[in-house]
């Protein structure tokens, strides 16, 4: 109750919040959801329900693990200001929270390189290694319901947080106050220069050369960040012939048309089904909001089935181990990497092509870890592919 009185008191830059703590005074079961509890700082940042309180997304929650987070971090070169990159997605108060987690680096002396529109979460990843930052910040909650928001961190080499790394900002955010006031001293806010989308672009070009395709494609970003994203890429690799789902080519964080905007679940691909059934396409394609997995939809005699991550997952290593013999790259040291509970014809289908293959913990930031350490050792190269089960996948520049 003295948390709740004091978020009454002080929360005022939000009219939502203001309303929210006023429309709930009196309700004992409201109050202790907001303000029984604190959302913890964990390997996937932060992810809560957007709202008023301590238990709860807005701009406070923001600005008290933001400051930890700067406790953190520190830049490559001693002396130097920390450098960072926040995107966000297309969520509800998105922009807003991303706007106060570059106002709080700022306010800290950093450099902060702040995106103008929604993109994607592997974007914000590759932008945090493209502007050689010291962290990369992405306002999202993945596929989760409309209500929910998050912030998720990623380290210099452009992977998520560890265990470790996570624990220290949390343990760091615990020593600041939610309404702690923001210093005078101020960094540099600046957009993320054009550059580094020209440069995402070329690379994934020069990884996949264009040639004519002739499938019909029918894709959807479920009214997320995939938007000015996915049908670039398709064009640019020589996919012409591809339709948009008109109704999720919106940027929406209510998600309008699909209770949970996660390309894992059919229902929530109803609307592409459809208009690839209409179209005649050969395969329809979905991304969740933050755009970091594909559902993917192929068609057979009768209507389309709905790969699972695995599968997905193992068709393109096999693309990709098939292309390198093409081309004489294959070597025994070629490491592809999947998770301990993704399928096992990953060890079959590696050892087919004679490569190295590693199985790490679930979570995609593990394999990240991987590519680190090959980095580390100075055998960047020698990383291809990695996957897992739940849609995610990563191949090497």
């Amino acid at each position: 109750m003295n948390e709740y009185r004091r978020f009454l008191t002080l929360a005022t830059e939000d009219p939502d919040l203001v309303r929210e703590l006023r429309a709930i005074e009196g309700n004992g079961s409201e109050i202790d959801a907001r303000f029984s509890g604190v959302l913890n700082f964990g390997t996937a940042g932060l992810r809560g329900i957007i709202g008023a309180g301590s238990a709860r997304m807005n701009v406070y929650t923001i600005s008290r693990a933001t400051q930890g987070l700067c406790d953190v971090i520190e830049p490559k070169k001693k002396g130097d200001v920390p450098v960072f990159v926040v995107g966000y997605d297309t969520r509800i108060k998105s922009d807003l929270f991303a706007r106060r987690t570059a106002e709080v680096l700022s306010s800290r002396g950093a450099k902060v390189y702040l995106a103008a529109e929604p993109i994607p979460v592997p974007f914000v990843s590759f932008a945090t290694r493209e502007l050689s930052a010291d962290a990369g910040i992405c306002i999202t909650a993945s596929h989760n319901p409309a209500v929910y928001n998050g912030y998720k961190v990623f380290g210099a080499d452009g992977s998520q947080l560890l265990e470790d790394d996570a624990s220290k900002v949390e343990e760091a955010a615990k020593k600041h106050d939610y309404f702690e006031p923001l210093s005078d001293k101020k960094g540099e806010i600046s957009a993320i220069p054009t550059g580094v989308f020209d440069s995402y672009f070329k690379q994934l070009s020069d990884r996949f050369p264009a040639e004519k395709r002739d499938l019909k494609v029918v894709y959807t970003p479920l009214c997320g960040t995939g938007l000015h994203f996915v049908p670039r890429a398709l064009d640019l690799v020589g996919f012409s012939c591809v339709s948009l789902v008109k109704e999720q080519a919106i940027h929406d964080g209510s998600f309008p048309t699909c209770e949970k905007p996660n390309p894992e679940v059919r229902e929530s691909l109803a609307l592409a089904e459809r208009l690839a059934k209409e179209t005649e396409a050969d395969l329809f394609l979905a991304t969740d909001p933050d755009c970091d997995r594909v559902g993917v939809g192929v068609r057979e005699k009768e209507g389309f089935r709905l790969l699972n991550g695995n599968e997905t997952g193992l068709l393109l290593m096999d693309y990709l181990l098939r292309r390198a013999q093409r081309e004489g790259t294959l070597r025994p040291d070629t490491f592809v990497c999947t998770t301990i509970v993704s399928a096992p014809m990953a060890d079959a289908l590696a050892a087919d092509y004679g490569v190295t293959l590693s199985r790490v913990l679930t979570g995609f930031k593990y394999i990240g870890e991987q590519i680190g350490r090959l980095e580390k050792e100075g055998k960047t190269s020698d990383f291809l592919f990695g996957f897992e089960e739940s849609y995610g996948c990563l191949a090497s520049s």
